[in-house]
């Protein structure tokens, strides 16, 4: 797992709904739809977090082996940054 921080990218806004979050990415004019865990990640996201915070957290809340939830952790974070809705913070920084 990467150790680097990321944040939510300032061309994002969330809104929460009853099933998650919706992420707006404001420069493509694109809207996502992310569910309960999802919007708990975008919301640890908004100021900064590892990927191994993340799934610290997934596996608490959540009850699940450390495992599962650096994986799904890494997926999600996969899909966030391939359409460039998070980006890199520099070391030791926050937003």
């Amino acid at each position: 797992m990467d150790n680097s921080r990321v944040k939510l990218a300032e061309h994002v806004r969330t809104f929460a709904d009853r099933d998650g979050a919706i992420l707006m990415d404001i420069r493509a004019g694109q809207y996502y739809s992310v569910n309960a865990v999802g919007s708990l990640i975008c919301s640890a996201l908004v100021n900064g977090s590892s990927d191994r915070e993340l799934a610290a957290m997934i596996a608490t809340e959540y009850s699940l082996a450390a495992s599962a939830a650096e994986s799904d952790t890494n997926a999600f974070l996969g899909m966030l940054r391939s359409h460039q809705l998070v980006e890199a913070l520099p070391a030791g920084g926050a937003r």
